[in-house]
């Protein structure tokens, strides 16, 4: 039996396949999910002794200015049941394996191009270039990387390089990070919280050379379909589902190039396979083979659409999640509150297949697109109706499920 030689005297192209068989994917259509916490500059630790791993704002480290607030990404931890398995995780040691490791990764993503061209956009002034589509458009495989402070205990400190790609990944925030970073007093500002967050970040806004994150990712819980409003969207104040809505609504008040913004919401209960046309496995609507990937270091999900969500004919099936009461003359008695049927709830919280999360969105268009609308024909009058914009809510979330 032969014996396996050291990998240094492994010939160079059988190395280089090596190397490149490590590197994370970068087929066409398949988007990172990065994990981050915002920090801002008004934050106050309860002990010094803890020490996030931050990547600063393109304003430095975050620190009281007169400019307003500044705003960091955490990186989050590595250990433990809550581990990060972020995207940029995949990869990571190729940055710090050796210098052979490194120049493939660096050939692989063509970080000088992208580093060349940033250099040139900031020589050139050019702070107007997030409004500009043309560039923005040729900018889509643009991959930032970013000095890391070290994730590993007693390895001397020794950085790493973060990379994203801030217009195919999509971007999962700590919740509770995010909220409070949005609420943070914003003096002199011209835009809403959420553009300046995002603008602020270390791999987004100006720059860098790109337009601010715009794919935000939740997990979506079955349980959110349980004591809805059937009117109106007013939901628990703090929410998940609260936050969502209020994200639509800074969408809606804003012109057709600032809508860019999207909301992927990851349900564990459906897969690819099981989103279908008749006996057809669904092609259109983002289930196909063609259809956009999103990974991390251990699971991948397919871009779903709406999964099946049909604003006239959802209403007409008969597994709606909800439980009605009938009269005598069999018809639904009116509620204000949606409630759950226990058995069905039940089962999609114990991860059996279910479309909670295509109602999710149906409820969404049904309490949500008329009020939006009338924000979107803002500042419009009656007089000119053909001005008037419609805002589909469904052009603005979709869901991810298993690949299959």
């Amino acid at each position: 039996m032969a014996s396996f030689r050291f990998f240094p005297d492994l010939p160079y192209e059988l190395r280089e396949q090596i190397w490149q068989q490590a590197i994370r994917p970068s087929a066409k259509n398949y988007s990172g999910i990065q994990h981050f916490s915002i920090l801002h500059s008004n934050m106050k630790f309860e002990s010094t002794a803890f020490k996030p791993k931050l990547i600063p704002s393109s304003r430095g480290v975050p620190t009281s200015c007169d400019e307003g607030i500044t705003f960091a990404a955490e990186i989050p931890g590595t250990e433990g049941a809550e581990a990060n398995r972020s995207a940029y995780m995949w990869d990571a040691g190729l940055w710090t394996a050796c210098w052979e490791s490194r120049q493939i990764i660096l050939r692989h993503w063509e970080i000088k191009k992208w580093s060349e061209k940033r250099r040139n956009f900031q020589a050139e002034g050019f702070y107007g270039f997030w409004y500009r589509e043309e560039e923005w458009r040729e900018n889509q495989d643009c991959c930032i990387t970013i000095n890391a402070p070290s994730l590993i205990t007693n390895d001397g400190g020794e950085e790493w390089q973060l990379m994203v790609r801030p217009y195919d990944d999509a971007f999962y925030f700590d919740l509770e990070s995010l909220k409070d970073a949005l609420n943070q007093p914003n003096p002199g500002r011209t835009w809403d919280n959420l553009v300046e967050i995002m603008q602020d970040l270390p791999f987004s806004g100006l720059n860098y050379c790109c337009q601010p994150v715009r794919h935000l990712i939740f997990d979506f819980d079955p349980n959110w379909l349980n004591n809805l409003p059937r009117y109106n969207a007013h939901v628990d104040s703090g929410s998940t589902q609260e936050f969502i809505i209020d994200l639509l609504w800074l969408l809606a008040g804003r012109s057709e190039e600032e809508t860019h913004f999207h909301i992927w919401l990851i349900d564990r209960s459906r897969r690819q396979s099981s989103i279908k046309n008749g006996d057809e496995v669904l092609l259109a609507g983002g289930a196909g083979e063609e259809a956009r990937v999103f990974y991390n270091c251990d699971e991948e999900f397919v871009d779903l659409g709406t999964a099946e969500y049909n604003p006239y004919g959802k209403s007409q099936l008969h597994d709606e999640p909800w439980k009605f009461e009938y009269d005598e003359g069999g018809f639904r008695k009116p509620t204000d509150i949606l409630k759950c049927d226990e058995s069905k709830l039940s089962a999609a919280l114990a991860g059996e297949e279910n479309e909670f999360a295509g109602w999710f969105i149906w409820w969404l268009a049904e309490t949500l697109t008329e009020t939006l609308s009338d924000i979107k024909s803002y500042p419009y009058t009656i007089d000119e109706p053909h001005l008037r914009e419609y805002f589909w809510v469904e052009d603005h979330i979709s869901i991810l499920g298993y690949r299959s």
